[in-house]
């Protein structure tokens, strides 16, 4: 090839998607920081090899939307359809399995999980993450 050329691509290999971000880089890193999909995978873990959501993206999918949208509770299908997948820490297959159903076996499993636990691993961390970020002042 003639490095003058350009290379022919098939425009179906080219599409324009669209998708809002919204405040979820912001949550995604504060997230990120309290490392909450890894404790939530720990506490909250699928045995279950027909699950097709993991209860911690479940989670992960329902706290995010509750910070970002206003009626969250229901229909988060739709919800994360609006947005890049990747922005609610789903891959775009991942959100076909985003339903009501698979929210509600989530929360069931959070609910026998040990949440004592899991809220002050989370707390004494957050504390070190401010005290830090004050004692650099």
């Amino acid at each position: 090839m003639n490095p003058c050329q350009v290379p022919s691509l098939s425009t179906d290999a080219l599409a324009l998607r669209r998708e809002r971000l919204g405040p979820l880089p912001v949550i995604n890193r504060f997230l990120d920081r309290l490392g909450l999909e890894a404790l939530l995978e720990q506490f909250v873990p699928t045995t279950d090899r027909r699950i097709r959501l993991p209860f911690a993206k479940g989670l992960g999918l329902l706290l995010r939307s509750f910070l970002v949208e206003r009626e969250a509770v229901y229909r988060q299908h739709e919800t994360v359809s609006g947005f890049a997948p990747e922005a609610y820490g789903l891959t775009p297959e991942l959100v076909e399995h985003a339903g009501d159903d698979a929210i509600g076996r989530a929360l069931d499993r959070l609910f026998d999980a040990d949440r004592a636990v899991l809220v002050l691993g989370r707390q004494s961390k957050l504390t070190h993450m401010c005290r830090r970020k004050v004692d650099h002042l």
